[in-house]
């Protein structure tokens, strides 16, 4: 059996009980969907490999720590995939690779809320023993009354610095400081005019090879249009989620 079918056999027992599986039989169309969700994990270590030119057995390999890890992000990986979608989840999956593939010094990330996709960069970095996050939000506390980032363990806070106030003024002071980022990662206000603007004022700031992410790309066209601004194609289809790799060698978008 070669490697991809095995993947989608792993892919099917980590979604799919004999419940699950039941219910699916019985509703044709939600078996599509769940297909479909199958077929872009599989998507995402072709892609994966592609991007950071590792193997994609190396990139199962990573999928694998993530799922088999802290026993607290195993359950916010299914809340977050119960309450938000499967598809969802490919994001989080997304940055947990480019972390631990790219093995960064310093991450940046606007929009933290509860912190699931904070606490998944941690862990990575953690894994990776180097490098420190520093999350934007606008607000220390959510409208249930918890802190931001409520959801990370604590012994993954070490490397972790949290900015309170709007993204693009923060980023405004902060990026000068941090003088160069491997990873910048919107998941913020996903408007058009704070999408570009966050991605006009980190990518300077990103060293060459590496990455910008974005969360939420459906929303409007700012990621495609940034794209084609820098004139670098996305590395990923996932229409969700954005992957965008700096070439070493890039023309001025500013000119």
């Amino acid at each position: 059996m070669n490697y991809t079918k095995r993947l989608i056999l792993r892919r099917i027992k980590t979604y799919i009980n004999v419940s699950t599986l039941r219910y699916l039989l019985r509703h044709p169309r939600s078996l599509k969907d769940s297909f479909s969700i199958i077929s872009s994990h599989t998507l995402i270590v072709t892609e994966a490999a592609r991007c950071f030119t590792i193997s994609p057995q190396m990139i199962h390999k990573f999928l694998t720590e993530l799922y088999n890890s802290h026993p607290n992000l195993k359950e916010i990986i299914g809340k977050v995939s119960s309450t938000e979608g499967r598809l969802k989840v490919i994001g989080l999956e997304w940055v947990y690779l480019a972390v631990r593939a790219l093995k960064p010094s310093i991450v940046l990330e606007t929009g933290v809320s509860a912190g699931c996709s904070s606490a998944v960069i941690l862990l990575a970095l953690d894994r990776n023993k180097n490098g420190h996050l520093h999350s934007i939000d606008i607000t220390d506390f959510l409208s249930n009354r918890k802190e931001v980032g409520w959801v990370i363990p604590q012994n993954l806070r070490v490397r972790w610095s949290l900015h309170i106030g709007k993204s693009t003024e923060v980023m405004q002071t902060l990026l000068p400081k941090l003088g160069q980022i491997d990873i910048f990662f919107h998941d913020s206000d996903h408007s058009y005019s704070n999408m570009i603007s966050e991605f006009m004022m980190a990518y300077p700031y990103i060293r060459p090879g590496g990455l910008l992410l974005a969360d939420d790309i459906n929303r409007n066209r700012a990621f495609s249009d940034f794209c084609a601004l820098v004139g670098v194609d996305r590395a990923s289809k996932n229409k969700y989620f954005g992957v965008l790799r700096k070439p070493k060698y890039e023309r001025d978008i500013y000119e």
